[in-house]
């Protein structure tokens, strides 16, 4: 079973990116935190699932893509932790 964790991690960026990026609309039928949430829980899910996967090329793949994936979501929670302590520090 964990031979196939990889393959399924990328399938759960690769369907992230998709709904993320180039199919918004599709989103806009759920309401924003289950919209949000729904995005959360699909980059947790493949980055938890390339973690635990077998060891290969395929697994540093995997992970390397979901870890970019992770650190933006760090950064942006970053920003809004800013946003709420210091105020709009962007203007």
């Amino acid at each position: 079973m964990k031979k196939y964790l990889a393959p399924i991690s990328l399938l759960l960026m690769t369907t992230f990116i998709v709904i993320y990026f180039f199919v918004p609309q599709a989103m806009d039928a759920l309401s924003s935190p289950y919209n949000t949430l729904l995005l959360l829980i699909i980059l947790l899910g493949a980055f938890i699932t390339a973690l635990f996967s077998e060891r290969g090329r395929l697994k540093i793949i995997a992970l390397s893509i979901s870890s970019l994936g992770m650190l933006g979501l760090v950064w942006a929670l970053i920003y809004i932790i800013g946003m709420i302590l210091f105020g709009n520090f962007g203007t």
